[in-house]
């Protein structure tokens, strides 16, 4: 073989290989098997922790501000293709339940992959109006374990953490646990 045609094959060979690693890690990191139905935390109840975020104009924001009533947390990022799938499932919810539950949707915001910027203009895009907040610390995330997203809790008006789901959440299964966690009748 003539030495251009050595250089040539091993280039193709090495560009494969780092798009197929490439592709590899987008699958892994963005993989996430959808949860059948969110999980009950313990028999009792765990007590929901205090930490601070931004809202959308990026004032601070605590969950305890919300004391008294029941919580939606979920946590997100707009390059999770997962927790963009749900969000028309809470879009509805929330324009549903607006009044009786706080939703809290937590954008995971790593100054890099994911931004304020990219967050809003994401959010505009698609017009979601649910409120979102900014954990720009990762203070939210790290208390919560949000290691994989979406990631949603439900914490009822007592600030109790009743049950959580682990990938995306579909309309019916939230609707469900919704009426089974966080409404009283």
């Amino acid at each position: 073989m003539s030495r251009k045609k050595v250089l040539l094959t091993s280039l193709i060979v090495i560009v494969l290989v780092v798009s197929a690693c490439a592709l590899l890690f987008l699958h892994i990191r963005n993989s996430q098997e959808p949860a059948a139905e969110p999980e009950t935390t313990q028999e009792e109840s765990t007590k929901a922790i205090d930490f601070t975020v931004l809202d959308y104009d990026l004032n601070e924001v605590h969950l305890f501000d919300y004391s008294g009533k029941p919580v939606i947390l979920n946590f997100w990022a707009s390059w999770c293709p997962n927790c963009v799938h749900e969000f028309p499932s809470f879009q509805s919810l929330y324009e549903e339940y607006g009044d009786e539950i706080q939703f809290m949707m937590i954008d995971l915001v790593d100054g890099t992959e994911e931004t304020v910027e990219i967050a809003k203009q994401f959010l505009s895009e698609n017009s979601f109006t649910f409120p979102v907040y900014f954990d720009t610390t990762m203070q939210a995330a790290t208390i919560y374990n949000a290691n994989a997203i979406p990631l949603t809790y439900l914490i009822n008006k007592d600030g109790e953490v009743v049950a959580y789901g682990r990938g995306a959440l579909d309309y019916e299964t939230l609707k469900n646990a919704i009426n089974e966690y966080l409404i009283q009748p």
